[in-house]
């Protein structure tokens, strides 16, 4: 796979809203994305621009994904909170840019294209107790000036019971491995799995 990998151990002084952060997603993470200096999901002049965030007990990540024509890019930063002083910052550890789908862009493409026939995640509230760690992974469509935003809770755990969570994880594992990063890390082997309804 080939592409730019660079470690930027760079420090953001940003000081989480928790008020945007719980009740405005999508505030959340335009502001998140900007200090990361990646362009805005809305308005973007790409055919098609999507972003993933991907929300770890232990790593983040986020990757944006995009098609001009015949152009397509790609770019992915692990990132973590970290405590300075008083305030929660960002810290970038790395970035990787261009990355070279391992079945090449086209076929990348389509299980792209099929994400916007995904309906949003359901939280199934009664089940989660039965979580084995609270990860989710959100996501921001910008197509020819419309934006999506949807999130997804643990679709390693909700695959068993809902059909959706099983497209969403099997194209995560697969992204994994078209650019050859571990970005989903989920908990594939379960204590108990959820029972069906």
């Amino acid at each position: 796979v080939r592409g730019d990998s660079s470690v930027l151990n760079k420090l953001i002084p940003y000081t989480e809203d928790s008020t945007v952060k719980n009740s405005r997603q999508e505030l959340f993470l335009k502001n998140l994305a900007q200090l990361m200096d990646m362009p805005a999901v809305q308005g973007n002049d790409a055919d098609l621009y999507l972003r993933i965030w991907f929300w770890d007990v232990d790593n983040k990540y986020v990757i944006s994904l995009s098609k001009k024509g015949k152009h397509y890019s790609n770019h992915i930063v692990e990132f973590w909170s970290k405590r300075v002083d008083s305030s929660e910052n960002i810290f970038i550890h790395r970035e990787w840019k261009n990355m070279v789908p391992g079945s090449g862009w086209e076929n990348l493409w389509r299980k792209v294209q099929e994400l916007q026939q995904i309906d949003d995640g359901k939280k199934f509230e009664e089940l989660k107790g039965q979580l084995t760690q609270s990860s989710y992974v959100q996501f921001e469509i910008g197509d020819r000036g419309k934006y999506r935003y949807f999130e997804y809770l643990q679709p390693s755990f909700y695959r068993y019971v809902d059909s959706n969570s099983g497209k969403i994880y099997d194209f995560l594992k697969n992204l994994n491995e078209e650019l050859n990063v571990t970005v989903y890390n989920p908990a594939d082997k379960l204590y108990l799995e959820p029972a069906k309804k």
